[in-house]
């Protein structure tokens, strides 16, 4: 099988529906967390972003995406499954 064509960290988290948001955009944020990074998923896709911490920056709030919810992984088993990449968006 060939290797799966590489992504950006931001392609790769749009096409599984996860998103990174500057604290003070949500609504109910805590003043404190002005400043930091939080990475959202669409319902039930990744229990286990809830454990990602905020993160200092845009980039690094990326990259433990990427790390913590394997996403690179999943892209690369689905590519040599011969499997499309989902395409999903925080809207759909």
């Amino acid at each position: 099988m060939p290797n799966p064509t590489p992504l950006t960290d931001e392609a790769l988290c749009a096409a599984y529906g996860v998103a990174i948001y500057a604290v003070e955009d949500l609504p109910d944020h805590n003043p404190k967390d002005a400043g930091k990074f939080e990475v959202t998923t669409l319902a039930d896709d990744f229990p286990e972003a809830i454990s990602i911490p905020l993160a200092d920056t845009y980039e690094a709030a990326l990259a433990l995406a990427i790390e913590r919810l394997g996403l690179a992984a999943l892209y690369a088993a689905e590519q040599q499954a011969g499997h499309a990449l989902p395409r999903r968006t925080m809207l759909s």
